[in-house]
């Protein structure tokens, strides 16, 4: 029963998160630059902001830099200024074959502030103005 109750729960976690599969993974078409600092630019994928509940929404965000491009399905909330990540997908340039990917979930996600001057800022200010 436990085992069935584990599938269930990592299958909805799995397939409930929306994933952009279809591209190659650095693609950059659909997404939005929305920074740049040092060698990694920023995107979000406009088409995947959504209400969570209340002043959250939830986004898929891309950085790419030289070595790797990493992409995370996030939730911001646009009033308390917080962020945290709930799914993230990385894949080395180098091994453009194998996609390291970690699904936390909403129960397990930690919060964390949004501090001023930085791209979560950034992220934050695109997509709550945006939905």
């Amino acid at each position: 029963m436990k085992q069935l109750l584990f599938f269930l729960v990592a299958g909805i976690l799995v397939f409930g998160i929306p994933s952009y599969g279809t591209e190659t993974f650095d693609d950059t078409n659909g997404w939005t630059k929305y920074g740049e600092e040092f060698d990694i630019v920023y995107y979000y994928r406009p088409d995947s902001i959504s209400l969570s509940s209340g002043p959250i929404v939830r986004v898929w965000e891309m950085s790419n830099c030289s070595s790797a491009v990493q992409k995370s399905y996030r939730e911001v909330d646009c009033v308390h200024k917080k962020s945290r990540s709930l799914q993230l997908e990385m894949q080395s340039k180098g091994n453009p074959t194998e996609i390291k990917r970690k699904v936390v979930g909403p129960n397990k996600a930690e919060w964390s502030d949004v501090q001023p001057n930085t791209m979560e800022e950034q992220l934050l200010k695109a997509v709550c103005t945006s939905k």
